[in-house]
């Protein structure tokens, strides 16, 4: 069903389900909070997105290393603590 034009909520994550039933619990989370990360937090740029690059990712890729949505060993974002990796 297409996203109607009025509907106040600014912002989509579209994902086939085939995909998403294919992916354990823990790997959904992550595209999620991958997700979150291409919203921007300039007040300008309302309905706009964060390009998807390791400049803008890279605390995904430095917290949960390469291919984190399909590897096995990567933690829960719910259950586990996560030290999250920032650049400094």
């Amino acid at each position: 069903m297409p996203i109607r034009m009025d509907c106040p909520y600014a912002y989509y994550l579209v994902i086939f389900m085939s995909d998403w039933n294919e992916m354990a619990e823990k790997h959904r989370k992550l595209l999620v909070a991958s997700a979150l990360l291409s919203i921007p937090t300039d007040e300008d740029k309302e309905g706009q997105v964060n390009q998807f690059d390791l400049k803008d990712f890279d605390i995904m890729v430095r917290t949960f290393g390469i291919d984190y949505l399909i590897k096995d060993d990567v933690p829960d974002l719910i259950k586990e603590d996560i030290k999250w990796a920032r650049a400094d």
